[in-house]
């Protein structure tokens, strides 16, 4: 299975193939296939995209590759700075990120907290209960954007996180009546993977960078 979106940056073309030799597999996709056509004048223009050979392979393919390396260690080395560890990718187009010392409480419920902070900033990346993580705090940042908003972002990130550590110093040295904590209750460790949805829908009122 594979697809234009990621190897040309296609995301809105939504084209595919999907090659097997598994006559059941192939029966069941032959079934849908009449719904989900492709149009004729888009497999015309991707043919001839694809049937130039010589400009991908010479063109395309290592401009992509150096502008995505470059891209990833801008951000790899900007959120390193900032204190903030990475696991880099090898292949695909982003790389996780361990925000756990930024959370108020090992939680996903701070997770969710800490990335509506983050989206305030206008922005987007995702957290990782919406992949499933079994541990609070880990985030995925996509590289493939210019380098320009690669910046923009880890400036834009610097600014609020140092803000919240000025803001939880404060608040830990201030008195305490209730030393009840979020990890005292156990529900807290539970989100919703709606609410992440939820943040996402409110992305179509906002302009990300």
């Amino acid at each position: 299975m594979w697809g234009f979106s990621k190897d040309f940056g296609m995301c809105g073309i939504r084209v595919g193939v999907l090659y097997t030799r598994n006559c059941m597999i192939r029966k069941a996709i032959n079934q849908l296939a009449g719904f989900h056509g492709c149009p004729g004048p888009v497999q015309h223009v991707l043919r001839q995209f694809l049937s130039d050979r010589e400009w991908l392979n010479n063109v395309f393919f290592p401009t992509n590759k150096r502008r995505l390396k470059e891209a990833q260690n801008i951000l790899v080395d900007g959120l390193s700075e900032i204190d903030i560890p990475v696991f880099k990718s090898s292949g695909g187009l982003y790389v996780w990120a361990d925000f756990r010392k930024f959370l108020k409480s090992q939680t996903f419920e701070a997770e969710i907290d800490l990335w509506w902070k983050i989206l305030d900033e206008k922005i987007l990346i995702s957290p990782g209960k919406a992949f499933y993580c079994y541990e609070p705090g880990w985030f995925r940042l996509v590289f493939s954007d210019s380098v320009d908003k690669i910046y923009l972002c880890i400036q834009r990130l610097q600014q609020m996180l140092h803000a919240e550590m000025s803001k939880s110093i404060s608040n830990s040295s201030s008195p305490k009546e209730n030393k009840h904590t979020d990890l005292d209750d156990v529900s807290t460790n539970y989100v919703s993977v709606d609410d992440v949805s939820e943040g996402y829908a409110h992305l179509k009122k906002i302009a990300v960078f």
